[in-house]
């Protein structure tokens, strides 16, 4: 109050403003740095969220990726592994797989199906390179990157039995 009372006392406009310039400064100090502090804040939790999403997508990929491998390669193949697979992918892979990862799985059990002659045994390999492929861009999309890597740049070695 006793500023207001100061600044309507003065004679002429010039004493008003070179008295009014420092107050402005501090108030637009204040105010910046804490717009600067809220900022900062926010970005550090959408960061936080950010590095948790992707952490929790890479481990449900990673378990989804080995049980695709355990359960059904040859060379790989652990007994009721491919029974997990099911499970995990008509349960929870519904939630947090992408559309075209679910697409590209079910064309890859497609390849085991003897019922299904569209998708022979001999593409499972193609399909599961797609696969990890689209998982790939997915999980380094999260982390603002592209993937250069393509379907032929995947080796899927097998164990001699």
């Amino acid at each position: 109050m006793d500023i207001i009372i100061y600044f309507m006392n003065c004679d002429n406009y010039k004493d008003i403003l070179i008295n009014l310039i420092p107050v402005i400064v501090v108030a637009c100090s204040g105010i910046g740095a804490i717009a600067g502090y809220g900022l900062k804040a926010f970005l550090e939790k959408s960061n936080e969220r950010e590095s948790r999403k992707f952490n929790r997508k890479e481990r449900q990929y990673k378990k989804f990726l080995n049980l695709a491998l355990l359960g059904f390669f040859d060379g790989w193949k652990e007994k009721g592994k491919d029974r997990e697979f099911i499970k995990e992918l008509n349960t929870n892979a519904l939630l947090y797989a992408s559309d075209e990862v679910l697409k590209k799985t079910w064309n890859y059990l497609d390849c085991f199906d003897k019922e299904k002659k569209d998708f022979p045994e001999e593409k499972a390999d193609e399909y599961f390179k797609e696969l990890v492929i689209l998982i790939r861009k997915e999980l380094i999309k999260l982390q603002g990157d592209k993937t250069k890597l393509k379907p032929e740049n995947i080796e899927i070695r097998k164990l001699n039995e």
